[in-house]
């Protein structure tokens, strides 16, 4: 079944080829994702190097792994690099509310939007992270077009005045 599903976003990847993120952008993003399921996290890194294909991504598949990197960012400089933030609220190994909860209260993380992903459409802990200050909440899995458009209409928001 996952066969044909990841063969199907494929087929959904092909027709983001008109995309281009020079278009919308005035240089590639850098994206941060925090993804439990490595499935979704292939799957996700692929939308992004079709739709984005200059983006700096960098994946992570473990919430400790990604609270370590987010806390040896020490200069604002470092994390202002970062322009979107994707975020499991199911991580195994760590509380992803905690973790929304560090981004937007430290100084150099609270103005990057985080959008959480999850298998459910609103599950206690996705509120809890809208309510702390996540921007947006995205249930997988995602048709990769839909999922896409989302990402360059948020990113022409949040990033071009």
């Amino acid at each position: 079944m996952l066969t044909a599903i990841m063969e199907e976003d494929r087929m959904s990847m092909d027709r983001l080829a008109h995309y281009r993120t020079a278009d919308i952008l005035p240089e590639p993003p850098r994206i941060i994702v925090i993804e439990g399921n490595e499935d979704h996290l292939w799957l996700i890194e692929q939308a992004l190097k079709r739709s984005f294909p200059n983006s700096r991504t960098t994946m992570f598949s473990s919430g400790q792994e990604a609270l370590t990197f987010f806390r040896k960012k020490r200069r604002l400089r470092d994390a202002e690099q970062i322009e979107l933030i994707l975020l499991d609220i199911d991580l195994p190994d760590y509380d992803s509310v905690k973790l929304v909860e560090y981004l937007k209260r430290s100084k150099l993380y609270c103005n990057i939007p985080v959008i959480i992903l999850s298998d459910y459409e609103r599950p206690p802990a996705v509120q809890k992270a809208i309510d702390i200050g996540a921007e947006e909440h995205i249930v997988k899995p995602f048709d990769f077009h839909d999922f896409t458009d989302l990402l360059h209409r948020k990113l022409r928001q949040w990033i071009i005045p």
